[in-house]
């Protein structure tokens, strides 16, 4: 368990956090692997996992009309893999695909929201980290629909 707490605590992710609640992550945390081209989870579908990505990369896929899914960002590893584990509806809001073999450690989404709520500063740091995420995934789509939009002028 020493060498999954060092582990987790070694993340991007998790960086700073406190070691109790690395811990509790540790405790909880199962391996997860993936072969290349899987499905992990489809838009829509209840969010029943969070991801840490050890190693490879997952394709962010949304479907566009008359076109199919399009990925259109990537997870790679040290990035985490489902925020819609803390926010109703709990529903992952893309399709997510290994684009390559995929180890990642994961949690159980219905035991990481009692933690929270049983832990308000424990759910706190999550909910940062997890916002955190959005707001780099948001901006890294902006710049890429102002890319597309700007070079078909």
């Amino acid at each position: 368990m020493e060498d999954l707490t060092k582990l987790i605590a070694g993340q991007a992710f998790f960086k700073d956090l406190d070691p109790t609640y690395v811990e509790l992550l540790a405790a909880s945390a199962q391996p997860a692997r993936f072969a290349a081209n899987e499905l992990i989870a489809s838009e829509g579908d209840p969010t029943h996992r969070f991801y840490l990505i050890l190693r490879g990369e997952v394709r962010i896929e949304g479907l566009i009309p008359g076109r199919g899914p399009e990925a259109y960002q990537i997870v790679r590893a040290g990035d985490s893999l489902g925020w819609s584990w803390m926010f109703p509806p709990f529903r992952w809001h893309f399709t997510v695909r290994a684009s390559q073999e995929v180890e990642a450690l994961a949690w159980d989404t219905a035991q990481l929201r009692d933690l929270a709520e049983k832990n308000p500063a424990f759910g706190y740091e999550m909910a940062r980290r997890l916002t955190h995420v959005l707001v780099r995934r948001l901006q890294t789509t902006h710049a890429e629909l102002v890319e597309y939009y700007g070079s078909t002028n």
